[in-house]
């Protein structure tokens, strides 16, 4: 096997979870946002902290962004911000906290996308 025999790890490939193509390592480099959902806590103040790993694309905090859901369909949410890193290494890992407006009864589950 030579190293030209070898699959880039950084080769663009679908996402286990929602199927979606990215880049990984791409954060930041353009393209479209995907961001793998790992946890959702509720806020005493209405919003939702969802834990995971931005996978790809750009961030801007206030983009709108494609929700699926354990509750069925899927759902654009507008307002959300991103918290910073909590240290190099989430920083390395992609790992983040994305605050989001209520969501009301949904769960946000597998994957979030920018609207298109």
């Amino acid at each position: 096997m030579s190293v030209s025999d070898v699959p880039s790890p950084w080769a663009p490939r679908p996402c286990a979870y929602c199927g979606a193509v990215y880049q990984p390592g791409g954060r930041g480099n353009g393209g479209w946002f995907h961001f793998r959902v790992v946890a959702v806590e509720r806020r005493n103040d209405g919003r939702a902290r969802i834990s995971g790993h931005w996978r790809a694309g750009d961030w801007t905090d206030g983009m709108p962004l494609v929700l699926a859901t354990r509750n069925g369909p899927r759902t654009t949410v507008l307002g959300a911000t991103m918290e910073p890193p909590r240290n190099n290494a989430c920083e390395a890992g992609g790992q983040r906290t994305l605050l989001v407006p209520d969501l009301g009864p949904l769960e946000p589950t597998n994957c979030i996308h920018a609207a298109r």
